[in-house]
């Protein structure tokens, strides 16, 4: 099964919402949370875990919560000292019961406006900006793509995740604006996601001759 950005997410008792981002594990290379926007005014975008998805059917994706337990979910936001979870790999030295918490994905987002307390504090009480390395990475359309050498190849326009496998199934490169080309990419050629966007392994003219080919 493959869940798609824009999907609708449904719960147990009706429509949760629709599926914006997803956010990504860069240790097993997997995709962890989907992003879900809910409510139209008053929108918020809370953190789906991907163990919530049961089943996909065309452009739905059926999850085992209610409404209720959807909203008691994290609040997502794009704030960007947002934190990743700790994780064993990181730090030998956790305590059980923090890596019993990374092993599960459960990970730490802001609800904006407040920021996350752990993060460290200036003088003037605002929270520092945190290390790459410790941010949470978003897969969402418009997400910026990089080829080998760290140059902008285009943006990304479309992607699906496999829910077997949870890694990212497809990729779409767009490149332009008016008259732009989208063009999808083999799943090979990601090399990695980082908080910048995603890191290709493969160079920006192998990405025009694969869009000549199309």
């Amino acid at each position: 099964m493959e869940v798609k950005v824009g999907s609708n997410v449904m719960g147990t008792d009706g429509k949760l919402g629709q599926l914006t981002s997803v956010t990504y594990d860069t240790h097993t290379h997997t995709v962890d949370d989907l992003v879900v926007r809910h409510g139209v005014l008053l929108a918020k975008q809370h953190v789906l875990p991907m163990l919530h998805v049961v089943r996909v059917e065309g452009d739905s994706i059926y999850t085992d919560l209610d409404l209720k337990a959807f909203e008691a979910l994290d609040v997502f936001s794009d704030y960007p000292n947002r934190l990743r979870e700790s994780d064993p790999r990181d730090n030998p030295d956790l305590s059980p019961t923090a890596s019993q918490a990374a092993s599960l994905g459960m990970g730490t987002y802001v609800a904006d406006p407040m920021p996350d307390t752990r993060q460290p504090q200036t003088d003037q009480g605002t929270p520092d900006v945190v290390p790459d390395d410790q941010r949470v990475p978003i897969i969402k359309r418009g997400t910026p793509i990089f080829d080998v050498n760290g140059e902008k190849v285009g943006e990304v326009d479309d992607f699906s995740v496999d829910t077997g496998s949870e890694m990212l199934s497809r990729v779409s490169v767009r490149r332009g604006f008016l008259l732009g080309s989208d063009t999808p990419l083999p799943p090979g050629w990601i090399a990695d996601v980082t908080v910048k966007g995603v890191a290709l392994r493969v160079s920006k003219d192998q990405v025009k001759q694969l869009e000549s080919q199309a």
